[in-house]
C-alpha cells in the first residue's frame, strides 16, 4: 500500500460518520477509486467535520485558500474549482452560508467579511436575515470597508480613501441595524437615502444577529468599538495592499485595544475581540 493509501485510510477512520455518508464513502471499500463530489458535499462534509469536532463558529471568506485536506491523500476526488480553494470561494458567501447552516444543527455561521462597496445594504440586509433565519439564529455577520484594490478596479468601481470607505461603512450599519428593526424605517445620509422601508424578513436574533467588524486602523477600530458586537484586530493596510509590519507588534495591537475601548465606552466589556 502506498505512502498516500495508506494517508487515506487514516484520514478516513477519523471521519464522523455524517461524512462518511455525505461523501459517498459508508460502505464503501477503503481501496480503488475515489469518488468524485460535487460542492454541495463537500460544504456539507466540511462543515459536519467543523462541528463534530465541537468548532462554534466558521466564517467564509473568499480569500481562505486552505483546503479540507491535501488532494492527494483525501479519500474524495474534488472538483476542480475546489482543489485549490475552500468550496465557499466557488459560491457567492451568503449561498454557502446557507449550505453549511442546512448541513448543521449547532454551529454558527458567518462571513470574513462582506466588502460593503460591493454590497447595497438594504439588499444584503434581506439576505442575512434569510439565513438567520433558516439557521434558526446562527448567523454571524462580518462586514467591513473594503481594502483591496484591484476587486475595486476589476469591478469598475472607484477605490476611495479610506476615510470615505469607513464614512460609508458607518452608513450601511445604521441601514442594516434599522432593516433588522421592527416596522419600517427612513434614513438620509451622505451615501445612503432609505424611505419607509421595513426589511423581511427580520432576523431571529434580536436586535439583530451579532456584528463583527475589523481592521488595523483608527477610523475601523473607532467604528467598530462604537457600533460592532464582534472586533476584529487586523494588520493595518498600506497603500500597496501589503500589511504593515510595524501593526503586528504587541505594542500596536495595545494599541488597536485602547482604540476601541475608548469609542466602546461602557459596551466595552460585552465586546468580543477576534
Amino acid at each position: 500500500m502506498s505512502e498516500d493509501d495508506q494517508d487515506r485510510e487514516g484520514i478516513r477512520a477519523g471521519l464522523p460518520a455524517s461524512v462518511l455518508t455525505a461523501w459517498g464513502l459508508r460502505g464503501r471499500p477503503a481501496k480503488g477509486p475515489r469518488p468524485t463530489l460535487s460542492l454541495t458535499q463537500i460544504v456539507a462534509a466540511g462543515v459536519q467535520v467543523a462541528e463534530s469536532a465541537g468548532l462554534a463558529a466558521i466564517s467564509m471568506s473568499r480569500s481562505n485558500r486552505r483546503a479540507l485536506c491535501p488532494p492527494s491523500r483525501c479519500p474524495v476526488r474534488f472538483p476542480a474549482p475546489a482543489r485549490r480553494s475552500p468550496p465557499w470561494a466557488c459560491t457567492t458567501r451568503c449561498t454557502a452560508m446557507a449550505a453549511a447552516a442546512a448541513a448543521t444543527e449547532r454551529l454558527r455561521v458567518g462571513t470574513f467579511v462582506l466588502n460593503n462597496d460591493l454590497h447595497h445594504p438594504a439588499v444584503v440586509a434581506q439576505e442575512l436575515a434569510s439565513i438567520d433565519v433558516l439557521s434558526g439564529g446562527r448567523l454571524e455577520i462580518g462586514i467591513g470597508a473594503g481594502w483591496n484594490r484591484p476587486e475595486y478596479e476589476a469591478s469598475g468601481l472607484r477605490f476611495d480613501p479610506i476615510g470615505r470607505r469607513v464614512d460609508r461603512l458607518a452608513e450601511a450599519i445604521g441601514v442594516l441595524k434599522g432593516a433588522f428593526g421592527e416596522g419600517p424605517f427612513s434614513f438620509a445620509g451622505e451615501h445612503y437615502r432609505i424611505t419607509e422601508l421595513d426589511g423581511r424578513p427580520k432576523p431571529v436574533q434580536r436586535p439583530h444577529p451579532p456584528i463583527l467588524i475589523g481592521g488595523g486602523g483608527r477610523r475601523i477600530l473607532t467604528l467598530a468599538g462604537r457600533e460592532a458586537d464582534i472586533v476584529g484586530l487586523a494588520p493595518r493596510i498600506l497603500p500597496s495592499g501589503r500589511a504593515d509590519p510595524r501593526s503586528l507588534t504587541l505594542a500596536a495591537t495595545a494599541e488597536k485595544v485602547g482604540w476601541v475601548r475608548q469609542a466602546a465606552g461602557e459596551r466595552f466589556g460585552s465586546l468580543e475581540t477576534k
